[in-house]
């Protein structure tokens, strides 16, 4: 712990750690916007969040691709790191996806945190690991 709280860094507020949004730079049709900016160290964070381990490759190429966007019109902001929160507890998926995000010029480091294997998925009955059923209809008395 860094020995603050949590604070939301929106486009206009900053965090004791030189904590802020990064502009919204424009690659052709598109519009990026990272997920958080340590301007005092010079790092965005990426933040994911992967339901599934089909899931993973298609991070992969969503990190490559807001990279690319990221960097091409910053200079303070040159280094990355990528933080996927994997709900699927996919281990088998980890140690890939971080060589290929590391592979990439600028990502510094891949954090990868997995839901306890003995938590049921999200969306699922706690007490039975099974998806609750929906009640249909009115109300009931």
């Amino acid at each position: 712990m860094l020995g603050a709280p949590a604070k939301h860094c929106g486009k206009n507020s900053a965090s004791p750690w030189g904590g802020d949004a990064a502009a919204d730079p424009r690659l052709r049709h598109s519009s990026y916007r990272s997920d958080l900016g340590l301007s005092r160290l010079g790092i965005l964070v990426e933040i994911k969040y992967v339901r599934s381990a089909a899931e993973f490759k298609h991070i992969e190429k969503q990190v490559i691709e807001d990279s690319v966007a990221y960097l091409r019109e910053r200079t303070h902001l040159q280094k990355i790191v990528v933080f996927i929160c994997d709900a699927s507890s996919s281990m088998q998926e980890h140690d890939v996806t971080t060589a290929v995000l590391l592979d990439l010029e600028h990502v510094i480091d891949v954090v990868i945190v997995s839901r306890p294997s003995h938590l049921p998925p999200p969306g699922t009955d706690r007490r039975c690991g099974r998806r609750p059923e929906r009640r249909s209809g009115g109300r009931r008395r």
